[in-house]
């Protein structure tokens, strides 16, 4: 029997799935940006990140919707790992749309004006804190799925999505430094 909440379920696994492609563009894709090797190459990198500008807010409006529905029905916005599953998809919406989504913008923006491919552009590629930043949601997003799958209380919940953001900032950073060339063999 199908009911609400497993329509709720299920539209809320689409919402993980659906953020999950998008943040792994974002990581395969800024590979790619950090190593292009001029200006063609970037605009390229950056007209498939913007693929994901719908994929995120469908994905989170979709994890919230249907996440504050089951909190509602079956569960409690008492529930620890609700309220921390909550206030995590908040701040990758924040942070993700207010910092990350900021940056791609602006140098989209800026690559489609330039005329080559300046130092100054590039710094703003490889910014250790743009892929810190962009790094950390993913993290977060995983501690979210952990939250989901064993329902932990109130300190196992804050230490499993700080500990995971912070490897996936570390990681960021890390990947920052790394540059590949966009043409591979």
């Amino acid at each position: 029997m199908v009911t609400a909440y497993n329509v709720a379920l299920f539209l809320h696994i689409v919402g993980a799935v659906t953020l999950f492609i998008a943040m792994g563009l974002v990581q395969r894709v800024g590979t790619q940006m950090r190593g292009a090797g001029n200006l063609d190459e970037l605009r390229l990198c950056l007209r498939l990140v913007r693929t994901t500008g719908t994929m995120y807010p469908v994905a989170l409006g979709l994890l919230l919707l249907t996440g504050l529905y089951m909190a509602g029905t079956a569960w409690s916005f008492e529930t620890p790992w609700v309220v921390v599953g909550i206030v995590s998809l908040l701040v990758i919406s924040g942070v993700g749309g207010g910092f990350v989504g900021r940056r791609f913008g602006g140098i989209g923006r800026d690559a489609g004006a330039a005329g080559s491919l300046s130092a100054d552009l590039v710094r703003r590629v490889r910014e250790p804190k743009l892929w810190a930043a962009a790094t950390m949601l993913n993290g977060l997003a995983m501690g979210v799925l952990w939250l989901m799958a064993v329902k932990p209380g109130l300190i196992h919940s804050l230490v499993v999505v700080v500990a995971l953001a912070l490897m996936g900032a570390v990681a960021g950073t890390s990947a920052s430094r790394r540059r590949e060339p966009v043409s591979q063999t």
